[in-house]
């Protein structure tokens, strides 16, 4: 069995190739390299007509075929999502959306000179639940899918107590890279 195994894993890559990006539709520049996936010569050449590719996970990212001679000039052209971490106050706690998530619309002002004066929208939350009040820390994606025309996603909503706030604040950095 592992004979067999090693010999398809040989066949395919000799002949797929596995020199592709996964970019955002919506914004093209916001991509990476796709190490995972192997493309055949029919997908090659559609990709090169500019037909997109499509694979498991968000239907508005495509796979885009480049010519591994010229991998350091595409990936050139592509970056990461940004992020950012915003804090202020929670004016409104609204419905919970999704239990299973533990998101809830919240509405909260955020401080002054923060390029977003204030947002509501569904956040993730943790325990203990924010209240009116409460000054929390704000987690945002940019928007790279294009479902609804704000430039940021809401992703995650932390309450910000004083004794824990820089730790808080140094773990949200961490976890999403800011």
């Amino acid at each position: 069995m592992t004979a067999w195994y090693n010999s398809l894993v040989r066949w395919l890559k000799a002949n797929f190739k596995n020199s592709c990006v996964s970019a955002s539709d919506f914004k093209p520049e916001v991509g990476s390299r796709e190490h995972r996936v192997w493309v055949g010569p029919h997908a090659i050449e559609r990709s090169r007509r500019g037909c997109k590719l499509k694979q498991s996970g968000p239907l508005e990212f495509s796979l885009h075929y480049f010519d591994p001679a010229d991998e350091d000039q595409v990936l050139a052209r592509y970056r990461e999502p940004k992020n950012l971490l915003l804090v202020g106050r929670v004016t409104h706690a609204g419905e919970v959306v999704d239990p299973t998530l533990r998101k809830q619309v919240f509405r909260v002002e955020m401080e002054n000179g923060a390029p977003l004066p204030s947002f509501e929208g569904p956040f993730m939350s943790s325990h203990p639940e924010p209240k009116p009040g409460d000054e929390v820390a704000c987690v945002f994606n940019e928007n790279i899918l294009g479902r609804h025309p704000e430039p940021w996603e809401s992703r995650e909503l932390k309450r910000l107590p004083p004794k824990n706030r820089e730790r808080i604040l140094q773990g949200l950095r961490k976890t999403w890279r800011l």
